[in-house]
């Protein structure tokens, strides 16, 4: 392989063209007739959207000669909506051809020849610069250095419809890409008009010696003949330097070679080194202090040898074991290998201790300032470094000097949204060897589970555009998504690169766990304020009815109804600090009284709500408990810490958390855990029960789970079947397709008569969800208030970000209120009301809790006068909002 690397010629990345159409042809397309002569009115990229064949040839020609009417040269397409003439191929093409030609990007040859060359292209708003190879005017001639050429199977990127575009508009240069060009030199390249593979272009002075080896190697088309054309190419090159023929090998082809060649190396290895495989002997002990079961002994083997994996795992099965363990092989394979690992902030610090525990190697966790990390950076030891996916995405230039030889990402679902900077981040980096970590690898579209696998491979499930447009349906004459098909098809294509079991498979390896559902009914307080939220609920489904349509406040206002409705469940505190209204305090007191009996339990309680943590809280200082309490103000530094209270100290009985510890705790000095609310999304309580029920556990689990029986928590369950349904259909083999039953406003509709319905059946507002986004809804670390965001967007309108106060002050909007009196009395009140808000602010302070972490705002009591004058702003605010609601409502 060295001498491989070493006779590699420096040559920037470039394309052979595999499609030879005949000249006339080309000539045509690009605005040219057969004399040479410019045709009038013609855009020649535009006009071929696809030329994989003649007949799609002639149709494109067509296009062009028919009219003006029908000339794609007219036409302004839509990145939203696909034109009805047009195929989902040559419409995402067209639109990189349209996208490059209006870009104003700057151009630089960096080559001798004007137009069969190699370009800088740059885009001055983001400052990145990409490599464009122009090789023809056929899509797939040419290549880009952009992540978008390398995944889209088009053949066409927005760089290279630019460089075309700006060749074509000089009369001279148009004429030298129309007429073609045939190097003297040969090129072997990687083809992107397709899944990448490898392609040979004999140049017009090849010897017939280099030819006759090459078509030993290479098909009649270019392509390679895998089976010997690896082993062979080596003697192509010596040949060619032999005979004095100039053949170029581009880094792209360098790149894709070596990675057959290093892949097959270390899957030799790796058998060599455990021919036992699962169940070898030296690779169960491989760990420090543990031995690893045989499912993990397969997982750590199946990252090793596919080398760019995802492990996805059940929650609490120890897929950090199994990183730990297929890192510390490869390090076996390559001595100087150098590992990454990406996790969350909480998280830094418990993989360095278990790197340490499982490897007994010292792990550093890159952070602090810039100049801290770029020193860190600067150093080649230690050679296992942890960063958060924030620092990553700052760092990234930093991190590739390093140099990555293995990239490990845990809870790679952070990673899920393509735009975000740590996604991108991701992409970006030059690492080899790749393992991805997720217990959640969809949680709630088809989306995320694309983009963790192209981080792994990106041509496995093909570009975004046609996955979503081969699984996804849609609802007529819209761009919703209203269910998804073909799912036993990504599963079949992931599978060489996902491997995941279910705590069912290895039940049998893991101490069992029983679930105890507690249900009480409301108190007669909980019923009365719970009811006239339900109320509140189907006044807006009914105003939704008549007009099909709710202002962006309305559905705010809907949101906040509902998480009120959640909160009354717990109890009235949470919504009036001055009340205590129900029977959840006395479950969980019951259950820590029946628990605690027995010296070596602890309990791990789970709220979504501060304020019920706060009344927890009391009843176990009451009962002369040692507790610590985990949420989201809480430093991520002083968080093992806490763990570390609740795993060695025997008088620290019960571990409090909010959603912040939901993911990436290690608590199985724990065996009883509480839900005291259940989250909206399965994949969170999942997520509580793995903080206990995980690999390391001994004993068996026994999980309480405390619903109130009349209120809207008998129906949160029923609410993401389809979700359910969607992951079990693509990870673990359930059914093929599943159905949403109509768009999220339609499935909204469907519940209107069960809220509003007249035939004495209670309603059951928790259906109402069913219109609402589930994966949207905030966690609340803040007061006991309802805090609402990410709401779904309005038909025909676009998605806004919610605001943390229904626009009543939590009282219903009149259907008519009396407008402002004056906008002058209105502002003056106002600015009355800030002044006096100013005045309070300006005596609180801030305590910490030294024991839990917990950070309060006090506020000394205020005189009468103040607060009147607080008062009678907040009553002018209120009227002001209620009016303003009238009147757009």
């Amino acid at each position: 392989m060295a001498r491989w690397r070493e006779r590699m010629p420096t040559v920037v990345g470039s394309r052979i063209i595999c499609n030879r159409h005949a000249h006339g042809c080309r000539r045509s397309l690009a605005g040219q007739n057969n004399d040479g002569q410019e045709t009038a009115g013609t855009r020649p990229l535009y006009a071929s959207l696809a030329l994989n064949d003649d007949r799609t040839m002639k149709r494109a020609l067509q296009a062009v000669t028919t009219s003006a009417k029908t000339r794609l040269a007219n036409r302004r397409l839509s990145h939203r909506n696909q034109p009805q003439d047009l195929d989902l191929t040559a419409w995402q093409r067209a639109l990189r051809v349209q996208d490059g030609e209006e870009a104003r990007f700057r151009l630089n040859n960096l080559e001798e020849h004007p137009v069969f060359s190699s370009f800088a292209v740059t885009n001055p708003e983001s400052r990145r610069t990409y490599r464009v190879a122009i090789r023809g005017d056929e899509f797939g001639a040419n290549f880009c250095s952009c992540p978008d050429f390398a995944s889209n199977r088009l053949g066409v990127c927005k760089h290279i419809a630019f460089t075309l575009h700006r060749l074509r508009r000089r009369r001279d240069t148009a004429r030298i890409l129309a007429r073609g060009y045939q190097p003297p030199y040969s090129e072997i390249a990687v083809t992107y008009d397709g899944p990448p593979r490898l392609r040979l272009l004999l140049g017009a002075e090849c010897p017939p010696e280099v030819h006759r080896l090459a078509s030993r190697i290479f098909a009649d088309d270019g392509s390679l003949r895998e089976q010997q054309g690896i082993a062979l190419l080596p003697r192509l090159l010596l040949k060619a330097e032999a005979v004095g023929h100039e053949l170029r090998v581009y880094d792209d082809a360098q790149a894709l070679v070596a990675q057959w060649e290093d892949d097959a190396a270390r899957l030799a290895a790796v058998r060599k080194a455990f021919p036992g495989a699962a169940e070898d002997r030296q690779l169960r002990q491989l760990l420090r202090g543990v031995t690893l079961h045989p499912y993990q002994c397969q997982g750590a083997l199946f990252l090793v040898e596919r080398g760019r994996a995802l492990l996805a795992d059940d929650m609490g099965l120890g897929k950090t074991a199994q990183a730990i363990a297929a890192a510390l092989i490869v390090g076996r394979i390559n001595k100087d290998a150098h590992v990454l690992v990406v996790a969350p902030a909480s998280l830094t610090s418990q993989w360095a201790t278990e790197i340490q525990r499982f490897a007994g190697i010292e792990a550093l966790v890159v952070r602090g300032s810039p100049e801290t990390r770029a020193q860190a950076w600067g150093r080649a030891q230690p050679q296992w470094k942890i960063v958060t996916y924030e620092t990553l995405a700052r760092d990234r230039v930093a991190i590739d000097t390093w140099g990555i030889d293995l990239l490990i990402l845990d809870e790679a679902q952070r990673i899920k949204n393509y735009p975000t900077l740590a996604a991108q981040a991701v992409r970006r980096l030059d690492a080899p060897l790749r393992f991805v970590l997720t217990g959640t690898p969809m949680e709630n579209r088809l989306d995320e589970l694309h983009a963790l696998v192209e981080v792994v491979d990106p041509q496995l499930l093909g570009p975004l555009y046609a996955f979503r447009d081969r699984h996804s349906e849609y609802e007529d004459d819209s761009d919703k998504v209203v269910g998804y098909k073909d799912l036993d098809h990504i599963a079949s294509a992931i599978r060489p690169v996902l491997l995941r079991r279910t705590r069912a498979e290895v039940m049998n390896q893991l101490p069992g766990r029983s679930v105890v559902v507690l249900r009480e009914p409301l108190t007669e307080g909980q019923r009365v304020r719970h009811d006239e939220d339900r109320q509140e609920v189907g006044k807006l489904v009914e105003r939704w009815r008549r007009r099909r349509h709710l202002s962006e406040s309305e559905q705010r206002y809907l949101r906040t109804l509902l998480t009120r409705m959640r909160m009354v469940c717990d109890d009235l505190y949470l919504l009036d600090g001055a009340q205590r209204s129900g029977r959840k305090l006395g479950q969980i007191a019951g259950v820590l009284d029946q628990e605690l009996a027995d010296p070596t339990v602890k309990v791990v309680i789970f709220s979504t709500w501060m304020a019920m943590h706060r009344l927890i809280r009391e009843h176990i200082a009451k009962h002369g408990w040692d507790c610590v309490f985990l949420h989201g103000g809480v430093p991520s530094a002083a968080r093992p810490g806490l763990i570390a209270r609740f795993r060695d100290d025997a008088r620290c009985r019960v571990f409090l958390s909010t959603d912040c510890g939901a993911t990436g705790l290690n608590l199985q000095c724990a065996t009883v855990l509480i839900n005291v609310d259940l989250p909206w999304n399965p994949a969170v309580r999942e997520q509580r029960i793995s903080r206990i029920h995980r690999q390391g556990q001994k004993r068996p689990v026994r999980i309480y789970d405390l619903i109130a029986e009349d209120g809207i928590e008998s129906g949160i369950a029923k609410l993401l079947t389809f979700k359910s349904a969607l992951a079990a259909g693509v990870l673990d083999g359930g059914a093929s397709s599943v159905r949403m039953n109509g768009s999220a406003m339609q499935r909204f509709m469907r519940t209107v008569e069960g809220i509003t319905g007249d035939d004495g059946t209670p309603p059951d507002p928790a259906a109402a969800m069913l219109a609402v986004d589930r994966s949207d809804a905030t966690s609340h670390d803040g007061g006991g208030r309802a805090a609402c965001s990410g709401m779904r967007p309005a038909p025909g309108g676009k998605r806004t970000a919610g605001g943390h106060q229904p626009p009543t002050a939590g009282k219903p909007v009149p259907e008519h209120a009396a407008p402002v009196a004056g906008l002058a009395q209105t502002l003056s009140l106002g600015a009355q009301l800030f002044a006096d808000l100013s005045r309070l602010a300006s005596t609180a302070r801030m305590d910490t809790d030294r024991s839990s972490g917990e950070r309060t705002l006090r506020f000394p009591p205020p005189d009468g006068q103040l607060l009147a004058s607080v008062g009678r702003g907040l009553s002018a605010l209120q009227q002001a909002l209620q009016a303003i609601g009238s009147i757009h409502g």
